[in-house]
């Protein structure tokens, strides 16, 4: 299937029937974000009664909005021989619920070829084509594993309802893995649904940062919730939801741009496999709100942290401790009122 590609000054746009937030709804969604409202449940301004109590959800115990905007990000299976198959999927990534209609994750989850290479230098796509339809993926919002096999399996309750996705957009100038040090260079994407969540006590948006603020070094409590693979969990091989806890810290490498930032788990972990474009949240300085401040572009391999891990443990050694890169979602407002009508000015 040929891709129209559209360029714009801040994005590539993907799309069919945009769903971008009028200002009243844009208004509605800065005034309820990031926190349970009692009878929010969408854009149109309208309560709803409710009588909802605290619950033990699968047999666990949670507390209200311990993950809410969690989104797993699968992709329709397919046979060898391209066919889909029904029903059945994938997983992928991880994204972040910001508005009914919009889910924000790492471009590289779609990714862009490497031969041909888009321009490294300009940003331009050139010849260069997108690897994956966007339209082959599906989300599933309010689920504690990333596919409905796992969940089974599992003998988990969760519901799972597919939302097909609609539209694309990526930040304009990222060009893939295939242009050297330039790698996580704007890796930001939303998808745009094709029919809206309706918000409940365990469904509802985090809040986008309220102006650009780069995070302050040794800063505490960033949350990163995804779906990825955990080695330590030799029964399963797709991705439960899990947290990671971490402190801004310096990054490993050197990167020739702005807009990343790096942190480092708590307790030594670090994101996997199936993470990817995972949302790092953190409670905001001016209200009592979570705000999404970064999304997981890169990291060093599990597998292998994990072995070595296994090895330190064995000679009683310190452990060796990685970090996860970040875009930081600050640094791209301007790209979410574009694309999306989520301003936050």
């Amino acid at each position: 299937m040929k891709i129209l590609v559209i360029f714009l000054c801040l994005l590539y746009v993907l799309p069919t029937n945009s769903k971008r937030l009028t200002p009243r709804e844009n208004k509605i969604l800065k005034a309820n974000c990031g926190r349970y409202v009692e009878g929010f449940i969408s854009l149109s301004g309208k309560r709803k009664e409710t009588s909802e109590e605290w619950k033990a959800l699968y047999g666990k115990e949670v507390s209200i909005g311990e993950a809410p905007w969690a989104v797993s990000l699968t992709m329709k299976k397919r046979t060898l021989s391209g066919e889909r198959v029904e029903d059945q999927f994938v997983q992928h990534g991880t994204g972040t619920l910001i508005s009914p209609w919009h889910i924000v994750t790492a471009a590289h989850l779609v990714g862009i070829t490497e031969d041909p290479l888009p321009n490294c230098e300009t940003g331009e796509l050139n010849d260069a084509k997108f690897l994956r339809d966007f339209k082959d993926f599906v989300a599933f919002v309010n689920v504690t594993c990333a596919v409905p096999e796992m969940c089974k399996d599992l003998r988990r309750g969760d519901q799972f309802k597919a939302f097909a996705v609609e539209s694309l957009y990526i930040r304009k100038g990222y060009v893939g893995e295939g242009c050297e040090n330039r790698e996580s260079f704007n890796d930001i994407a939303v998808f745009e649904l094709k029919e809206p969540i309706e918000f409940s006590r365990n469904i509802f948006p985090v809040c986008l940062p309220s102006k650009a603020k780069t995070p302050v070094m040794g800063a505490k409590g960033y949350k990163l919730y995804g779906y990825g693979r955990d080695p330590s969990d030799k029964a399963l091989e797709s991705g439960k939801l899990k947290t990671l806890v971490g402190t801004v810290t310096e990054c490993s490498d050197e990167f020739p741009y702005e807009g990343v930032f790096c942190t480092a788990a708590e307790n030594r972990g670090l994101a996997c496999d199936g993470d990817s474009g995972s949302g790092v949240v953190r409670t905001s300085e001016t209200r009592n709100v979570e705000e999404l401040v970064g999304v997981l572009s890169a990291g060093a391999s599990c597998p292998e942290l994990y072995d070595a891990h296994l090895l330190q443990r064995k000679h009683r050694r310190t452990l060796t401790q990685e970090t996860d890169l970040l875009i930081d979602v600050s640094s791209h407002l301007e790209f979410f009122c574009k694309c999306c009508g989520i301003c936050t000015k």
